[in-house]
Formats: C-alpha cells, sequence, structure tokens
C-alpha cells in the first residue's frame, strides 16, 4: 500500500496507523466508503468495486453498524440549552439548529456559511405553503402528499441511482467537499 501510496504521490495511512490514532472500525468502514465513493466519482468503479479495497481485505470488517448514541430527553435538552444561552449564545444557537436539523457537530459550527441559501430556499418554500394551506405539496394527507411526491419524482427522472435521495447523498458531498477545501486540519487529519 506505501508503494502505491508514493506512486500517486500521496500520502499513506495504514489500518494499523488508523487504529493505533485511536480510530474504531464503523470510523475506518465510514471512510473507506467514501474512499469508494470518491473512485466511483472518479471513473474508477472496478477499482472501487474490487475485492482488494475491501473492508475485509484491509482488516475492518466485522464492526457492528448499531448506533449506541440514544436521543437527548427533552429535559436534559432544555437544561442544557439554558446553560448554553448564559454561557454563549452562539453556542446555544448551533445546538437548537443541530437539534432542529439533525446536523453533525461540525455541520452546526459550519452552518453559518450556508445561511443566505437556507433563507432564500425558505423563504420559498414559505411563500409556497402559505399559498396551500401551511402545505408544500397541497394535497388532503400525508399518503396522498407522498404518492404525489414520489410519481413526480419518478415523472422528473429521479429514480434508481438519481432517486429523491441522491438530493441528500448530493448535499453531503458537497458539505465534504466545502470542508476539504477550507479546512487544512481536516485534510491533514485524513493523510
Amino acid at each position: 500500500m506505501k508503494r502505491l501510496a508514493q506512486q500517486a504521490g500521496g500520502a499513506h495511512k495504514t489500518v494499523s496507523d488508523r487504529m493505533a490514532q485511536g480510530m474504531d472500525k464503523r470510523t475506518l468502514q465510514n471512510e473507506m466508503a467514501m474512499i469508494r465513493v470518491v473512485l466511483r466519482q472518479a471513473g474508477r468503479v472496478k477499482l472501487a468495486d474490487s475485492d482488494r479495497i475491501s473492508n475485509r481485505a484491509v482488516g475492518i470488517s466485522g464492526a457492528s453498524r448499531n448506533g449506541t448514541r440514544r436521543a437527548i430527553t427533552d429535559g436534559k435538552y432544555q437544561a442544557v440549552q439554558e446553560s448554553a444561552r448564559l454561557k454563549d449564545p452562539g453556542l446555544a444557537a448551533a445546538l437548537e439548529l443541530a437539534r432542529l436539523m439533525g446536523l453533525r457537530s461540525q455541520e452546526a459550527v459550519r452552518c453559518p456559511q450556508s445561511f443566505s441559501k437556507w433563507k432564500q430556499a425558505l423563504d420559498n418554500a414559505i411563500g409556497i405553503a402559505g399559498q396551500r394551506n401551511g402545505r408544500l405539496i397541497d394535497r388532503a394527507t400525508l399518503k396522498e402528499a407522498m404518492q404525489f411526491w414520489r410519481r413526480q419524482a419518478e415523472r422528473l427522472g429521479l429514480t434508481g441511482q438519481n432517486s429523491p435521495h441522491s438530493l441528500r447523498y448530493a448535499w453531503a458531498q458537497m458539505l465534504f467537499a466545502i470542508i476539504w477545501r477550507r479546512d487544512s486540519v481536516n485534510r491533514r487529519r485524513w493523510r
């Protein structure tokens, strides 16, 4: 692996190096998944799907995908939020955004970079919902709205690899690219 990395002009880290840094197998599996995504996007599908870089081949298979975290209770959140407001209103706002939008820690800290885009999208959505009885998709029930969503998404070509969920993947990749470009600390950590 070292030789291949050096030939490609890059740095290398072995699994044992990463585990010595305190990384657990699930983190390493997530990193390998991102590497395979980048390889596929670069047109290297055969390499991305190769057994040579599978989790089992690099020694990181077998980790549980079961989450160990639990949702914070309302009471605990209120206490944390109150303390955060006293310490730093920005921290309190970031915590609130993390809870309301499901943001990860770094996403909550970095999200002000996206506020103008969010505001524009929200203003547009609020305007439409205001004209449609508080709904973006004006259907009587959630079931009908979801059926409409799915039918229209399919007609728009959002199927297969480009399903509506691919919009979430695109958001994640855009965020990763922004972080990668702007944050040399993360680049050093990845090498």
